[in-house]
């Protein structure tokens, strides 16, 4: 779904996922009971949702918890926006989560979906679930008529459930997953994983050998090059907010995000880079046509 953009210190943080409005968290101690027990309480660190925060309507708090130190919390929280507040002008940030988590083919163990990305080495997982999901919402694609048709001919409507189908028959089950370190040039050396083999540490695979995308869109059956298509095709105006996309791929995702205008217009602030300034304009006339005049 995009990016999500991170600005934080040691005891705080701030999330947007379109660079509009922020959810302001705040990290403090958090009494955590201990289990069959009354008076084994452990303390333990955890962020608390503080509040919503956008220049346009300024800070929305959220409830705490009655049992915590509130005032220390607004304290720390309001502090920490107003060093941020000119910062959150600036976004969108470089990316720094070069360090990727992929699912493999079961066939030749090259990449096929991405699941997980981190900044840090020490935060790549070794154990970690392998499931591919499509995002936060419940979807049905929307694809062309040639798409709804199995190799029988017979019409099925294209859903959520064929793309993942097609990913478990791809990748296996259980799946297996890798974590790599990518480089400028987009290449990436094998680190370790997840029901991998051994041997597949330490191996380099060229930028070419990663998909463009969060999932791999070159595929030997032309039903499931239609279908991911559509996933593409409706997750374009979220993937357009990526930073390491080429031209070729960006260009082809900015036509595919103005059939819906709106997500433009939400996302668009994060687009690291335009190709078709035309057409992402004419994207957002119209979203703002639509949100003066609702249908």
């Amino acid at each position: 779904m995009g990016t999500t953009q991170v600005i934080e210190d040691m005891d705080n943080r701030a999330l947007s996922t379109d660079g509009v409005s922020w959810q302001i968290q705040t990290r403090h101690q958090m009494p955590n009971p201990g289990w069959g027990s009354l008076e084994n309480i452990i303390l333990t660190r955890r962020f608390i949702r503080y509040g919503l925060w956008s220049k346009q309507t300024g800070l929305n708090r959220l409830p705490l918890p009655p049992n915590l130190d509130i005032k220390n919390i607004c304290n720390k929280a309001e502090t920490f926006l107003h060093r941020i507040t000119n910062l959150i002008s600036e976004a969108p940030f470089p990316g720094r989560d070069h360090i990727e988590l992929w699912l493999l083919d079961r066939d030749n163990n090259l990449p096929v979906a991405l699941i997980a990305s981190v900044v840090e080495a020490n935060q790549a997982a070794r154990n970690r679930d392998t499931q591919w999901c499509l995002g936060s919402q419940e979807i049905y694609l929307q694809v062309p008529a040639a798409a709804r048709q199995d190799k029988t001919g017979t019409s099925a409507k294209p859903s959520k459930e064929q793309l993942l189908a097609l990913i478990q028959k791809t990748t296996g089950h259980p799946a297996r997953a890798q974590w790599f370190r990518r480089d400028n040039s987009g290449a990436g050396i094998g680190l370790h994983g997840m029901r991998i083999d051994i041997k597949l540490a330490g191996r380099i695979l060229e930028y070419g050998q990663f998909p463009s995308l969060p999932l791999r869109e070159h595929w030997p059956d032309e039903n499931a090059r239609r279908l991911v298509k559509a996933f593409h095709d409706w997750q374009a105006p979220y993937l357009l907010t990526l930073t390491n996309l080429d031209d070729v791929t960006r260009e082809n995702l900015e036509q595919a995000a103005c059939s819906n205008a709106l997500a433009v217009d939400d996302m668009h602030r994060l687009y690291p880079k335009i190709i078709h300034h035309d057409l992402i304009n004419k994207a957002l006339v119209e979203a703002r046509l639509r949100k003066t005049n609702p249908q």
